[in-house]
């Protein structure tokens, strides 16, 4: 009886070696990627172990900073506005589509400005040294700024709201408009963090 394992194996060591490298008998061999990656448009740039973000070349420096500031706004301002209106009718499905398309631009935008008021990173620091970020060892987590944080607390009480919209129970409506409140409120935080 034959066994296939052998040739199983190799198929697969070729399929994970580039095929103009791939020989009869190689591993598949992994690497790092070789270049830093970036959400801001390849700003990235290595140095030493940290990567360094240069708000000019990302496009995140003055007058675009503050149009996405605005941007953001107003981007709020216009889902805030279907949200409470579909929650008044108590259209549950119409809602969680709002919260669902809405979001994903807007929480990337809100982390790109919250990275761009703290230099590029996300983390607090001590003391505001580049080499002492803040840790919790209880939660296994870095600390992040107070607008980076404050973006967080958006999307977490998002999330429940649209998984309470989903629900239909008998106390969904309530958490539904419990956790859009406490959405609001940490947005006008969040805007208070990065200044109007």
């Amino acid at each position: 009886r034959r066994s296939f394992v052998p040739a199983i194996a190799a198929a697969a060591s070729l399929a994970l070696v580039p095929r103009s490298d791939a020989k009869v008998g190689d591993y598949a061999t992994f690497a790092a990627p070789t270049q830093p990656e970036s959400t801001l448009g390849g700003a990235a740039q290595e140095t030493g172990s940290r990567q360094v973000w240069d708000l000019e070349k990302s496009g995140l420096a003055g007058k675009v900073l503050d149009a996405k500031k605005q941007a953001v706004k107003d981007d709020w301002a216009t889902m805030a506005a279907k949200v409470d209106k579909q929650l008044k009718k108590k259209q549950w499905v119409d809602l969680q589509s709002t919260l669902a398309l809405k979001m994903a631009m807007l929480k990337s935008n809100m982390r790109d400005v919250a990275r761009a008021q703290n230099g590029g990173d996300l983390i607090a620091y001590k003391d505001g040294s580049k080499d002492q970020p803040i840790f919790d060892y209880n939660l296994g987590i870095y600390a992040l700024t107070p607008a980076a944080q404050k973006t967080e607390e958006v999307v977490k009480y998002i999330n429940l709201a649209y998984a309470a919209a989903g629900l239909r129970d008998a106390g969904a409506e309530e958490r539904v408009r419990s956790n859009w409140e406490l959405a609001k409120q940490s947005f006008e935080e969040w805007c208070v963090a990065v200044g109007k």
